[in-house]
């Protein structure tokens, strides 16, 4: 993930500007609506996946970028959602860094042995070879192997391939992991598209503009209102356990709790509130998935930690939903696997738009 090791942006001030830019002969294809998906496994058999999306190009400080929006690089580790800045040239890709803080680059082509530090002095990337590699999505490609390590901690590494042309990283083979159980993560791309353009404005997504809408959006104009990111909703699910090992989770108990269901395009991240399930969120973190037609599908793993109920305990968890026809009620399954063996459980549910 290039926002973990590269730089935090908390606050931007951005102009947006239309998107003139051609993608041609980039390092990274970047345009609006382009997006890139990889597949993602750890060495405990947890498998999810990563999206990179270009959602608008943005002049930060007399520059164009490219807001780079990247959910679910690992949600057991790091926050779903990234968002950062990028610019790319035909060799060259650089990263925002804030308002008065410049930019830092993130991959450079040249020769095996090309490197930089950066991060004040505390990291270092290199070309440490150039090699071909087939992936899901396509292949055989050349592409430009990177190392990038602490170095204070060697231990602490990665190795990133980039295909000139395509979006995103081709090839992830994570060793900057806390958890050495489940080292390495590979990653994989394995689909590439591009959104058709949207409604301008279009907050709920319903491909117009009412009249709600369209006095807010003036009002984002005259300053009065934030620009809105997402369709965000509260459900009220009541969960019935039916095979169940785990014992909090009792067989024939009925839970209820609200979940927000953030949704951008077909990207979704459930979260829960401070107390669900009937009891204090110890372990509450987003859950990614997504929205296809009327099916809802979102997995999330949970790492042990030290401070937890179960400091020990790590497991999966599965939500697959249908979609009424009026979208405001939904009824699915929930399976969770302990990835110790610890517990397991299967649960039904029907859940309800406030």
């Amino acid at each position: 993930m290039i926002t973990r090791r590269l730089v935090t942006i908390i606050a931007l001030s951005i102009l947006l500007v239309p998107a003139v830019t051609t993608a041609a002969d980039q390092l990274w294809p970047l345009r609006t609506g382009l997006w890139a998906e990889a597949d993602k496994t750890d060495s405990l058999g947890h498998q999810w996946m990563v999206r990179v999306s270009v959602l608008e190009e943005a002049n930060l400080g007399g520059q164009n970028y490219f807001h780079i929006r990247e959910l679910c690089y690992d949600p057991g580790e790091w926050d779903v959602l990234g968002d950062f800045y990028v610019r790319s040239t035909d060799t060259e890709l650089y990263i925002y860094n804030g308002p008065g803080l410049g930019e830092t680059l993130a991959f450079k082509l040249g020769p095996v042995g090309t490197s930089w530090i950066y991060d004040g002095g505390t990291k270092k990337k290199e070309i440490v070879a150039i090699e071909n590699i087939t992936i899901p999505y396509g292949g055989p490609y050349t592409a430009y192997k990177f190392k990038h390590y602490k170095l204070s901690d060697p231990t602490k590494y990665d190795f990133e391939w980039i295909v000139p042309g395509l979006l995103g990283v081709a090839k992830e083979e994570d060793h900057w992991v806390s958890d050495s159980a489940r080292i390495p993560i590979i990653s994989v791309m394995g689909r590439l598209g591009q959104v058709p353009a949207e409604v301008l404005g279009d907050i709920n997504s319903n491909g117009k503009i009412d009249l709600t809408e369209a006095i807010y959006a003036l009002q984002i104009v005259a300053g009065l209102k934030p620009d809105v990111a997402f369709n965000i909703s509260v459900w009220d699910f009541a969960v019935t356990y039916e095979n169940s090992s785990c014992p909090d989770h009792p067989e024939g108990g009925v839970l209820n709790a609200a979940i927000s269901i953030t949704q951008e395009g077909s990207i979704v991240i459930l979260n829960s509130p401070e107390i669900a399930w009937g009891r204090p969120v110890t372990r509450g973190a987003p859950m990614p998935g997504t929205l296809i037609g009327s099916t809802l599908t979102a997995t999330f793993y949970e790492p042990p930690r030290p401070n937890d109920e179960c400091p020990t305990c790590s497991w999966t968890e599965t939500v697959n939903g249908t979609l009424s026809e009026d979208g405001n009620s939904m009824v699915g399954t929930i399976e969770k696997l302990g990835a110790g063996g610890e517990c397991s459980a299967s649960a039904s549910f029907v859940a309800t738009k406030r």
